[in-house]
């Protein structure tokens, strides 16, 4: 005695999947838009690319930021690294300002810099600097990542932030 195997074909089998998909979102997509409407995002879109990417995004208490890059407000790029790392600080808190925070809520810091050597022939002077910058050493976790370029060729670091914030 043999058994009887089912054949099915593929245009079956998508048959099968789409009407699975749909008594799931039947029975279950309540509970995905609960959740989706569960996390409400804040944004801060502003600058050239405000159409494209938000400066910060605050979920609960976690606020993450774009890398920022170390133009002043004018749009001044100085030529050292320990300049624009200065200015990537000054739009890190303004950032921070417009969530009701401050340098003191940063959590984590990851900087992607163009020319590691040249970071580090400078890292007392950098560093010196960011601290006079935070007020204290800073208490951050710190990544340091050497990329082949950033945005445009006349940047040599760009600083990425995750933050936490007590009240929101």
């Amino acid at each position: 005695m043999t058994k009887n195997k089912i054949k099915i074909t593929i245009l079956e089998y998508f048959f099968l999947f789409v009407y699975s998909a749909s008594l799931c979102f039947y029975f279950f997509g309540d509970i995905f838009f609960k959740w989706r409407n569960f996390m409400n995002k804040k944004l801060l879109r502003e600058g050239p690319y405000a159409d494209f990417f938000s400066q910060g995004v605050l979920v609960d208490n976690v606020l993450t930021l774009a890398g920022q890059l170390g133009d002043d407000k004018e749009g001044n790029v100085p030529d050292s690294i320990q300049g624009q790392m200065e200015n990537c600080y000054a739009n890190i808190e303004h950032v921070l300002k417009e969530f009701g925070g401050s340098l003191e809520n940063i959590i984590d810091e990851t900087w992607f810099v163009t020319d590691v050597e040249e970071c580090m022939r400078h890292v007392g002077d950098i560093f010196s600097s960011r601290e006079n910058i935070y007020g204290c050493k800073p208490e951050v976790s710190q990544t340091l990542v050497g990329v082949s370029a950033l945005v445009d060729p006349k940047y040599k670091i760009e600083i990425k932030c995750i933050a936490y914030l007590d009240k929101v």
